[in-house]
């Protein structure tokens, strides 16, 4: 009896060690079978992926990293000019105090005759009589400050980013200045500089700034004045949520002078249109903007975040016994597209399901989006199909490892999870 005990334990073992054969070899048809298929794919992704000059850091996904995508390619778009102007907005966001809101030129271009006539200065004779804008050393810098109340001093902020953006190259100013003085012509020296304010906590750090050393000529009646700075490095980052904030100062030579140095906000001059034309190679642009002729703008050299590319309805790189019911959903792009495997891209809107395929072994989901600078984001997805139902995997002992008595194996269905 013992002895037929000894054979049919030894009959069901090698039973159970040709079954684990069996199943190994098939887990390796199955992940060979698709893969073959599309390794020329990934492999481009991966190549592609490596010159990215932006985001590397996020580009670092692996084959068998079950949180993340399988593949991620970053293509960088185009930078392209955008401009503000002063409006109508005054904004106190920091510790310097009420100043001014610029605006998105193409949404103040054709409403100029609403522009605020605001004009911070020096002035040693407030008309008010009080001495709200002479500065009180010849040492340091100081803002220019509007001698009627509010008093609002000369900085300016733009809009919000909702998206993180990225300002590189030069940055173009445009102003209008005057400078009258009732006898002897002073030295003054003027400063912009540019700073990225934090929104959360109204602190602002500094990106660069250009100066004119030694303004000691009056001009009247020619008051346009351009200024540049570049940006240093090959970019700067401006997070979601922040602005960029351009800050105008100067120092005086001597407090004993008599006169002015007036900074122009905006002076309205109904029915005249003010063209502000820049000619310098990829900064090239041309602004009109109607029923002003002295206005503050300013030209950035932009690119913003790529989209983003979410997916729900099952675990990257698993295998399931089911379709299952794929969501995609993307946001920041102006168009969007999937495929599975090799098939044809199909383009939809913000938000779409689809079901995976029943292909035996590992198929790819491809999603893309593009946004309007032209910054292309793909990714790829991992999902395994496996409808047969009969196959188990061995959980121990260990796949591979020698075993020198009789031992139990111990199977779980296949992972369909």
């Amino acid at each position: 009896m013992v002895r037929k005990n000894t054979h049919l334990s030894t009959f069901l073992l090698i039973c159970l060690c040709l079954n684990s054969l069996f199943y190994f070899g098939y887990q390796n048809n199955l992940s060979n079978s698709t893969n073959n298929n599309y390794s020329d794919n990934l492999n481009n992704l991966h190549n592609n992926q490596q010159s990215s000059s932006q985001n590397n850091s996020d580009n670092q996904v692996e084959f068998n990293d079950l949180d993340v995508p399988v593949k991620k390619l970053d293509t960088p778009g185009n930078y392209e000019l955008q401009a503000y102007f002063f409006h109508n907005d005054q904004l106190d966001l920091d510790s310097d105090g009420l100043g001014f809101g610029l605006e998105d030129y193409e949404l103040m271009k054709n409403d100029g005759a609403n522009c605020l006539e605001k004009r911070p200065r020096f002035d040693s004779t407030d008309e008010d009589g009080l001495d709200y804008t002479w500065p009180s050393d010849t040492t340091n810098f100081h803002e220019f400050t509007n001698p009627y109340s509010p008093h609002e001093k000369s900085h300016f902020f733009t809009p919000i980013f909702n998206e993180e953006t990225y300002v590189k190259g030069k940055v173009y100013f445009l102003t209008h200045i005057t400078n009258q003085w009732d006898s002897t012509v002073p030295t003054i020296d003027y400063r912009i500089s540019l700073y990225l304010h934090d929104s959360e906590s109204g602190l602002n750090t500094f990106i660069a700034s250009t100066t004119d050393y030694g303004i000691n000529y009056e001009f009247w009646s020619s008051p346009q004045r351009i200024y540049t700075l570049t940006i240093p490095g090959d970019y700067y980052t401006i997070p979601a949520g922040d602005r960029l904030k351009i800050k105008m100062v100067g120092r005086i030579s001597s407090l004993s002078y008599t006169g002015e140095f007036k900074i122009y906000c905006a002076e309205i001059s109904t029915d005249n249109t003010y063209t502000w034309s820049i000619s310098d190679d990829v900064y090239t642009n041309s602004y009109s903007i109607s029923d002003v002729d002295r206005i503050f703008g300013v030209q950035f050299y932009m690119n913003n975040e790529y989209p983003d590319i979410s997916v729900s309805g099952f675990t990257n790189n698993t295998r399931y016994w089911e379709r299952k019911n794929v969501t995609i959903n993307v946001s920041g792009a102006v168009s969007s597209a999937y495929k599975w495997n090799e098939g044809l891209y199909n383009a939809f809107d913000v938000s779409f399901w689809t079901w995976s395929p029943e292909n035996m072994g590992w198929n790819y989901l491809f999603v893309q989006a593009v946004d309007d600078h032209n910054n292309n984001r793909t990714i790829v997805y991992k999902i395994g199909f496996d409808g047969s139902l009969t196959n188990i995997e061995l959980v121990s002992t260990t796949n591979g490892s020698m075993i020198g008595d009789i031992s139990k194996l111990y199977f779980t269905p296949h992972n369909i999870s």
